[in-house]
């Protein structure tokens, strides 16, 4: 919607072969053509976004405390998980001999999508039923894909000669949004029919993750150290919160009052898993003391849990990674069954 680097940038959150690509505050000078259709009726760029005036940090509420558990609970909500699988791990390249899966929330159905490296940032649609992903290797740059659930119908969307990627849905399954960059910068958000059909941009940012609300009015986005929402069509951005370092990876809950994000707070500091309210108010953290990987971040169906990535069992920064589920309280930290050697979270739908 449903991967440090962006500087904040592509995470190297998913260690499977994501370089780091910082988005500039300019706007993208070319945009994405779909792969059959060609480009029409292109939104012009909206002007630079004015971030609001910063404001003071919200101070996190103390968290449970946290206790892994190794297997995945029955009593999850149902829907479908879709990740990635490294069987490798490269400190130079990222992971190795991967690919794109999808499992029932209770562990069952397994079942691969794609065996290329490069594959990443899986988002499913909201029937279910296509995952769209970004991958860096299929054509030397990062492109946006869609392929069937049951493996079938993989087409190209993107043909931009520079970087495409983050694909998340609009809430109607009729577009899918991305960001798109020229270079190293003049970045957009950017949007392309499902079927490929008229790629534009909707504004320039600087922004390195971003996600719809639930109804599709409005979209959240991270950019350095802020938080902010803005209208779909690039108006009336405001602030959420400030923090002291890096802000990534927000994901509307599915009934829009809460957004859960990943921060770092301090220098050298871990990466948490945080939720405020749509208003900017109540943050607290639910992974206090762990390390969780940057993006892959991704609320339950019914919006009563969040699913993302640690490494080994979250104390530190070494170990293969793993994906891992918390409640939306801050209860109930454990490691999902999943068999792989390095996992990346994606999405759940």
């Amino acid at each position: 919607m449903r991967k440090p680097a962006l500087i904040v940038c592509l995470v190297p959150a998913l260690l499977v072969g994501l370089a780091c690509l910082c988005p500039g505050s300019q706007a993208a000078t070319s945009v994405a053509k779909g792969s059959d259709t060609p480009e029409t009726g292109a939104t012009p760029i909206q002007g630079a976004l004015p971030l609001p005036e910063a404001t003071a940090t919200l101070p996190p509420r103390p968290a449970a405390t946290l206790a892994p558990q190794p297997t995945v609970a029955s009593s999850h909500p149902g829907g479908q998980i879709v990740f990635v699988s490294c069987k490798s791990q490269n400190p130079l390249a990222g992971g190795t001999q991967c690919g794109l899966f999808l499992m029932d929330a209770d562990g069952s159905g397994l079942r691969q999508l794609t065996n290329v490296d490069g594959d990443s940032e899986p988002s499913l649609s909201p029937d279910g039923t296509r995952v769209a992903f970004d991958s860096s290797k299929r054509d030397g740059d990062y492109e946006i894909y869609l392929i069937h659930t049951d493996g079938s119908g993989l087409v190209r969307l993107t043909t931009h000669p520079g970087n495409d990627l983050h694909p998340g849905w609009s809430p109607d399954g009729n577009q899918i949004s991305y960001i798109s960059c020229s270079g190293l910068s003049n970045c957009s958000i950017s949007v392309v029919g499902a079927d490929g059909s008229n790629p534009h941009p909707l504004f320039k940012t600087d922004a390195n993750f971003f996600d719809w609300s639930p109804d599709g009015r409005q979209i959240v986005f991270a950019a350095a150290k802020t938080l902010n929402i803005i209208n779909a069509d690039g108006t009336n951005v405001r602030l959420i919160t400030t923090q002291t370092q890096f802000v990534y990876s927000p994901v509307w809950s599915p009934d829009g009052g809460k957004i859960a994000f990943l921060v770092q707070k301090t220098k050298d500091g871990p990466v948490e898993l945080d939720v405020i309210d749509e208003g900017g108010t109540n943050q607290r953290s639910l992974t206090a003391g762990y390390y969780v990987i940057y993006g892959g971040l991704s609320w339950s169906p019914d919006g009563q849990m969040l699913l993302f990535t640690m490494n080994g069992d979250g104390r530190s920064t070494k170990g293969a990674s793993q994906v891992y589920i918390v409640n939306a309280d801050g209860s109930g930290l454990h490691k999902l069954d999943v068999p792989c050697t390095y996992c990346y979270a994606g999405d759940w739908r």
